[in-house]
């Protein structure tokens, strides 16, 4: 396996669009990397094409747009089915392209990579099903995206299937988010779905595949050897973000 595309997405507000245009600029002439993302918001804002593909897709105002922002980057690896593509959150760059790549280079391609499966607890604990993985940088082509969390074809759909799931009372139960209104769990948000359901579809297609399934963990993530960058809030003026990355 080798990277190809990065994937991304998110909703209106304004904490990660600000984002889009060094991201993508960045990803692209920094790393090599196709970026793509899924605008998942209402509101028709200007997002720039010129360094990635932008994808549109409301689900309707009977969905929070929290929530499809949570899983899109997930899903959109679905319409590049023979592509290499990880997932990203807006806010995190990755620094060492080679070290991805050097991690990934003898698995196969139908294979699904989790790279920093660690972050949040032990494997022991992973496979036990008492903690979740991290949901950022999963790889795979988009084919095996599909095939591993079982999407439906239309986003909408999937969305809605996604949104109908009670994880209530399983691991931890949704987190509270107290920056984004709509997500907190006295407001029946569901912060924290993303990586309950893709931790429960990864062990599925463990226990049920022959394919191979890459649960690894990375040296160093918060000191300066990390191989990537994840901006901390309160978040930088896009000019600021430009500048830092350096495009």
């Amino acid at each position: 396996m080798k990277l190809d595309i990065v994937t991304f997405s998110v909703n209106e507000r304004d904490d990660y669009v600000r984002f889009w245009g060094p991201q993508s600029k960045y990803t692209k002439e920094k790393l090599g990397l196709h970026p793509v993302l899924l605008y998942c918001g209402k509101d028709d804002i200007d997002l720039d094409e010129e360094y990635g593909d932008v994808h549109r897709i409301y689900c309707g105002d009977d969905i929070p747009t929290y929530l499809p922002s949570t899983w899109g980057y997930f899903w959109v690896s679905s319409l590049y089915p023979d592509r290499t593509c990880i997932t990203s959150g807006m806010d995190m760059f990755i620094v060492d392209v080679d070290y991805f790549d050097s991690k990934i280079e003898s698995f196969s391609d139908d294979s699904y990579v989790v790279m920093n499966a660690t972050g949040y607890n032990t494997l022991d604990s992973f496979y036990d099903s008492k903690s979740t993985l991290p949901s950022y940088y999963h790889i795979a082509t988009g084919s095996t995206f599909s095939n591993v969390l079982e999407f439906e074809s239309s986003f909408v759909d999937e969305i809605h299937k996604y949104n109908s799931l009670d994880y209530s009372n399983r691991y931890n139960g949704y987190a509270e988010n107290v920056l984004v209104h709509e997500a907190s769990v006295k407001n029946g948000g569901k912060w924290c779905l993303d990586e309950m359901y893709s931790s429960d579809k990864i062990r599925d297609y463990i226990n049920l595949s022959e394919n191979s399934v890459g649960l690894l963990s990375m040296d160093d993530t918060s000191g300066p050897n990390s191989p990537f960058y994840h901006f901390h809030k309160p978040y930088p003026t896009e000019e600021k973000i430009f500048e830092m990355v350096g495009v």
